[in-house]
């Protein structure tokens, strides 16, 4: 990453999402190839569906934190950040990983556009540089102060935005090794 240096907070933040994504894509590499793209169920998503949810996920949530910053930055910008306090158990509170109760998708990042396994993984290269372009901007700000409202979670500063995208990955890396189990599954959920 270009520019300011990468602060702590931004550095684990990215530690921990680059983390979430390789186990994503372990397991969906576990998967017998011919399953990526084939439901387990009618009303399950495969493999493929996944991770263009995965993708829509972080494309509209990394699109909101630029927009948030560019708006920010008309009004003043933010202060500089000077704590280095972890931001990791932010959302622990919503269980987000455990992923035990199924989640319906919101339509916007529902998987519509039938993607391969091979697409879907091009696409989330492509979101994640979306993501590591915020950052780059974000780099060394206040971002605390950078705030949205996350459609089931309430409101969320930029750092917990960041979290929910790995935290979100990590619950799905569960249900992509549990397609791997027979009679595993994904529910299909966000």
């Amino acid at each position: 990453m270009s520019g300011a240096p990468v602060h702590a907070r931004l550095a684990e933040l990215m530690a921990y999402v680059d983390a979430q994504r390789a186990e994503v894509l372990a397991a969906v590499d576990a998967l017998p190839v011919d399953a990526c793209e084939r439901r387990p169920s009618p009303e399950r998503w495969s493999a493929a569906e996944q991770l263009e949810h995965l993708w829509l996920v972080e494309t509209g949530s990394a699109k909101l934190l630029h927009t948030l910053l560019k708006g920010v930055a008309t009004r003043g910008g933010l202060p500089a950040e000077t704590s280095d306090a972890s931001v990791l158990g932010a959302l622990d509170r919503f269980g987000l990983v455990r992923g035990s109760k199924p989640l319906a998708a919101p339509e916007m990042v529902t998987p519509s556009h039938g993607l391969t396994c091979a697409q879907a993984r091009t696409a989330l290269e492509t979101s994640r540089g979306i993501l590591r372009a915020f950052v780059a901007k974000g780099a060394g700000l206040d971002l605390t102060l950078l705030r949205a409202p996350h459609p089931r979670l309430g409101e969320l500063t930029g750092y917990e935005w960041i979290l929910f995208i790995g935290q979100h990955e990590a619950r799905h890396a569960q249900q992509l090794r549990a397609l791997a189990v027979p009679g595993g599954g994904s529910h299909g959920d966000a």
